[in-house]
């Protein structure tokens, strides 16, 4: 019953095409910041300064992400800037583990007033936000605008008022979301004035590629200055199933140095996933092969002992041999389809020695 095209494992929303909006130079301005090139002889202008807002942090505690594991998803909102694609909110996000299993990881947002949808780009270290050269990646981790997402990928706009009181469901049909495609319908259940933020709620029933089921919501119109919907909690049908809910909303800004850039949601195209008959044929295990832009272009069969040898090479210099004993001392770390383990050790010429399996 997981939906993992809402969400991520530790890390959900894509529709059927990738766009980028054409961008018309602006005319040299005086208030308008410059970009100097190495050589001190070219300069282009740059996005209008940004304009600074009374900031925002959305704190949501994200569930069963994984085999009992939580983690803790921060949205600062802290600039608004005119982009090529619209009026926009600025800021990054922070993801933290709550049992320490992996270091902090931040990512850029902008999230756009016309519709709430949401460019988000790869996540990384702190130190990279201060660099204006973020790349857009596939959004599989909208907590905050996801059902604004669902209803962009189905060509509308959730923030059209017939959507939010509607006696009859509203049905979103063909919707390409994640790697997933189908039907949804939202049905409106009334307000929720209890909730940490007071919301609107709605029961979302999908029949989908992966699907058949529902989960329930409930989205605020918008949190302070910051006019979006932004989703208060999410419960699937099954308990144990992933669900988040909104624990703080404060005027707190994030206390990172970070460039503002204005970055476009990506959308990708629907890539069947492999019939079972494929599957069994599999003596390994099917996996997605992405894009630069984090989209699916292919699902491929990859065995254990490769998929082993691929994150050992990730993990070291590209010019370092796959140690044997290390491999096998891989595979043996291998527990609940992950990996389950630690580099402990480098030699000098960066390749991996030795590793710890996790309890």
């Amino acid at each position: 019953m997981i939906l993992l095209a809402v969400i991520l494992l530790v890390i959900a929303a894509a529709a059927g095409f990738l766009w980028m909006s054409a961008r018309k130079a602006a005319p040299l301005s005086e208030n308008m910041p410059l970009s100097v090139s190495n050589d001190g002889d070219e300069t282009t202008p740059a996005a209008p300064e940004p304009q600074t807002i009374a900031p925002l942090r959305l704190a949501y505690e994200l569930k069963n992400f994984g085999p009992g594991q939580n983690v803790t998803l921060s949205y600062f909102f802290e600039k608004k800037q005119t982009c090529a694609r619209g009026a926009a909110y600025l800021g990054v996000a922070k993801l933290v583990s709550s049992d320490g299993r992996f270091n902090n990881q931040y990512a850029k947002l902008a999230a756009y007033e016309d519709n709430g949808e949401l460019g988000l780009s790869t996540w990384t270290n702190e130190g990279s936000l201060a660099f204006d050269d973020a790349v857009p990646y596939f959004n599989e981790m909208n907590v905050p605008l996801f059902v604004s997402e669902l209803f962009i990928a189905a060509g509308k706009n959730f923030n059209d008022e017939e959507y939010w009181r509607s006696g009859a469901p509203v049905i979103l049909k063909d919707v390409v979301f994640g790697r997933s495609k189908g039907n949804y319908s939202i049905i409106y259940q009334g307000e929720d004035a209890a909730a940490a933020i007071p919301c609107t709620k709605f029961k979302i029933v999908g029949k989908t590629t992966n699907m058949d089921g529902y989960f329930n919501v409930c989205v605020a119109k918008k949190i302070n200055e910051v006019n979006l919907p932004f989703m208060v909690y999410m419960e699937f049908e099954n308990e144990q199933g992933p669900q988040w809910q909104l624990k703080n909303a404060a005027k707190e800004e994030s206390g990172i140095a970070w460039t503002p850039q204005c970055l476009e949601a990506v959308q990708c195209p629907y890539i069947a996933e492999p019939a079972a008959a494929e599957r069994s044929r599999c003596a390994g295990q099917i996996e997605p092969k992405n894009d630069s832009n984090g989209c699916v272009e292919e699902y491929r069969c990859v065995s254990e002992i490769d998929r082993a040898k691929e994150a050992i090479a990730r993990a070291q210099n590209p010019d370092c041999a796959i140690d044997q004993k290390l491999l096998e001392k891989y595979l043996a770390c291998r527990k609940n389809n992950q990996p389950n383990y630690d580099p402990v050790k480098y030699g000098d010429d960066g390749c991996l020695q030795d590793i710890n399996c996790r309890p």
